[in-house]
């Protein structure tokens, strides 16, 4: 392995693959690709990390305890101050639900375990990305699962093969990734947000960089194509990779191999080497840990302070440069003393000062992860807010407050064998039959069918984010519950009447004329209920900022959003009537020309979350749409 020399391209790569990262962040058409810069910060860190291990224990200067002591001086700083920071600045900003979840999130930061906490809240009623202060610590966690046992396994192998500890380590890593890689390959379809969140389908990213860390040095020929072929593979991965395709996976392989031509080809002298050695994207690179920490939730408090608005480009540049700003400050005032201390001269033989150094990162853990529970526990420590604030939010918690139950719900990471099929196809007991699908969206109408139609017996099956349309499209499991959906379970259910709603795009509407005529061969009636307008935050919550901002409905539904919600709804009516179905569109009994009703006349948010509709809200719709014709010939023939 080659020794360990400073090399201004890779704090220049560091550059480039944070600045992805932020300008996907701020917007993901400025770089629809941007997010696969915490690929490319797998690829260097262990490229890097492997070489200063292998260099300690060939010169068998390695301790354990040094290198955590290390690892938490680069690490622990900058991150527990930007924890703090985050929940004093989420107190003055949100509301107790939302501080309660900051509370949860920091607890598991400071303990490098939110990719474990992400993971369990990343089902469909998951609060939006835009929302969630430190999520953007899960890669951070990956990392540091990763020198948990890294460092460990390398010097296991030096003790028990001394001779080969080269080309055993060099094995032990290739085979490591290739199981890992071929998991990410397959579990990807399977359950994405395993897949994206945890170490044994991230690792080979890690274990990539580190295997270049054995490489041989190429020629200044071959150096260069690699470079030029490197650039393009990271080029083609920001402008061509999208976050609508499944990921990690097999395309991950883009990003991390152009990052490891660009590691392995170490040309200082080429073209692409210079570039990336150029002062401004070295600075920005060294200060690029601080960066990542700080920029998402600089973004995430903008857009909760503009009421769940995106910023426009000229706020965008402005929390770019504020950004960057801060990073500085916090390199040099930050994450530099703490690697210059003293302790930072510490060797294996002074392993008291090592211990120390662990023992009070592990105390400064403990203290930032103990603030984030007593937020949890006192609920914002106690926050005080308006009696209708407090009526409103308190739809976004209660699960009894929302329009459908999880009966009959086969969420993503289920199997179909176990849906409930007796309970939610139901034996006819008389009454005219309709079957209920599609995703959550069609869920969220459950209790009101119940409610407002008692002469209809509804069978429901409803799928988290399978959209009920033909031809059958969509995650491996969205595929399977479709395929037995319209093969077996219509064709073979004797229903009367199909009723299908999702959260629809302009795409899966235009595909609504086609299955609506398939339907039409197995049941009388067919259905289309289309969907409210879809927020850039929690209805409630939005409901709550409009008030203390005077009432302004454009805090809520923005022109952009309402304009969208339109359009679907266009497509939607003009697909259904074509093919000889019903539609009934939420959207046009809730917004006119002058505005949108966002609450019932009970006071009750129509809507719980973005999109899905409150057990009251779907009532006062349904109301509305059986005011307006909706089953009236199947209700006649059961008086």
């Amino acid at each position: 392995m080659n020794a360990i020399t400073y090399r201004r391209d890779i704090d220049g790569l560091r550059s480039v693959a944070v600045l992805s990262v932020f300008l996907y962040h701020l917007n993901a058409n400025y770089l629809p690709g941007g997010f696969v810069g915490v690929d490319i910060f797998f690829v260097i860190s262990g490229f890097l990390i492997t070489k200063i291990l292998v260099k300690h224990i060939q010169t068998q200067s390695f301790s354990l305890v040094g290198f955590y002591s290390r690892r938490f001086r680069r690490i622990l700083p900058a991150l527990l101050v930007t924890l703090i920071a985050g929940l004093v600045a989420g107190y003055f900003i949100y509301t107790p639900n939302d501080l309660v979840r900051l509370g949860d999130q920091s607890m598991f930061a400071a303990f490098g375990l939110s990719n474990f906490y992400f993971l369990q809240h990343s089902d469909y009623f998951a609060p939006a990305a835009h929302t969630q202060p430190m999520l953007h610590t899960w890669s951070l966690a990956v990392e540091e699962q990763f020198y948990l046992f890294w460092p460990l396994l390398l010097f296991g192998i030096s003790k028990f093969a001394p001779r080969k500890f080269l080309s055993t380590s060099l094995i032990v890593l290739a085979i490591g990734a290739l199981l890992s890689y071929g998991f990410s390959i397959y579990l990807t379809p399977q359950n994405s947000a395993a897949a994206f969140y945890m170490l044994p389908t991230r690792v080979w990213e890690l274990a990539l960089g580190a295997l270049v860390g054995f490489a041989p040095a190429m020629g200044r020929v071959k150096a260069l194509i690699m470079d030029l072929v490197g650039l393009a593979l990271i080029g083609l991965s920001f402008l061509f990779l999208t976050s609508a395709m499944a990921f990690p996976g097999w395309v991950a392989m883009v990003p991390c191999a152009g990052t490891a031509l660009l590691l392995w080809a170490k040309s200082d002298q080429s073209l692409v080497g210079r570039a990336l050695s150029l002062s401004p994207l070295v600075w920005i690179g060294k200060w690029s840990y601080s960066l990542y920490l700080i920029h998402w939730p600089v973004i995430v408090f903008f857009r909760s302070y503009n009421f769940g608005a995106p910023p426009d480009h000229l706020e965008s540049a402005v929390i770019l440069v504020a950004s960057i700003a801060l990073s500085a400050i916090s390199y040099f005032i930050i994450e530099q003393p703490f690697r210059r201390a003293r302790q930072a001269k510490a060797t294996a033989s002074d392993s008291r000062s090592n211990l120390k150094v662990v023992a009070i990162s592990v105390g400064a853990m403990a203290i930032c992860s103990g603030a984030g529970f007593a937020l949890t526990k006192s609920n914002g420590f106690g926050k005080e807010i308006s009696v209708d604030a407090e009526h409103y939010l308190s739809f976004i918690t209660s699960s009894s407050q929302r329009g459908g139950t999880n009966k009959c719900y086969q969420r993503s990471s289920s199997v179909l064998a176990d849906f409930n099929y007796e309970d939610c196809l139901k034996a006819s007991d008389g009454r005219p039959r309709a079957i209920v699908f599609g995703d959550s969206f069609a869920q969220h109408w459950e209790r009101g069918l119940e409610a407002v139609f008692p002469e209809i017996q509804f069978s429901h099956m409803v799928a988290s984010g399978c959209i009920p349309v033909l031809p059958i499209r969509g995650r491996d499991d969205c595929v399977q519950f479709n395929e037995d959906l319209f093969d077996t379970r219509i064709p073979d259910g004797n229903f009367d009447i199909a009723i299908l709603s999702a959260r629809w795009n302009e795409e899966s509407a235009e595909r609504v004329g086609v299955t609506v005529e398939y339907l039409k061969q197995y049941v009388d009636k067919v259905i289309i209920l289309g969907r409210g307008p879809l927020y850039e935050d929690k209805l409630p919550l939005l409901l709550v900022k409009s008030a203390e901002a005077g009432g302004r409905e454009s805090i809520i539904l923005t022109t952009e959003a309402r304009n969208s919600s339109a359009r679907v709804n266009e497509i939607l009516a003009e697909q259904t009537a074509a093919a000889g179905g019903e539609y009934y569109s939420p959207f046009d009994l809730m917004c006119e020309r002058t505005g949108c009703t966002y609450v019932t006349p009970e006071n009750s948010p129509m809507q719980h979350d973005y999109g899905h509709f409150t057990k009251d809200g779907a009532i006062f719709m349904l109301k509305n749409m059986r005011a307006n014709g909706m089953l009236e010939e199947e209700i006649s023939e059961t008086e």
